[in-house]
C-alpha cells in the first residue's frame, strides 16, 4: 500500500508532503493513517497573512470591526 507524509507545523496547519508509491498495480493509493514530519515555524499561509497584516497597518488601514455598524 502506498504511504502519504504530511508536514505539521507549529502553527497547527497540516500540509502533504507527498505518497510514496507501492508499485503494486492492484492498490488504491494510501489509506487514511498518515506519516507525520514536524515542521518547526509557521506555515505558507500564516506568513503571508501576518505579513499583510503589516503592509496593511503601514500604509494606514486599520483592523476591520467585527460587528460593522448597519
Amino acid at each position: 500500500m502506498c504511504k502519504q507524509t504530511d508536514y505539521k507545523y507549529s502553527c497547527g496547519h497540516t500540509s502533504m508532503k507527498g505518497v510514496k508509491a507501492c508499485g503494486k498495480k492492484t492498490c488504491l493509493g494510501p489509506d487514511s493513517k498518515h506519516d507525520i514530519e514536524k515542521k518547526t515555524g509557521d506555515c505558507y499561509d500564516c506568513k503571508t497573512r501576518a505579513t499583510s497584516k503589516k503592509v496593511n497597518e503601514k500604509r494606514g488601514g486599520g483592523k476591520l470591526a467585527k460587528n460593522p455598524p448597519h
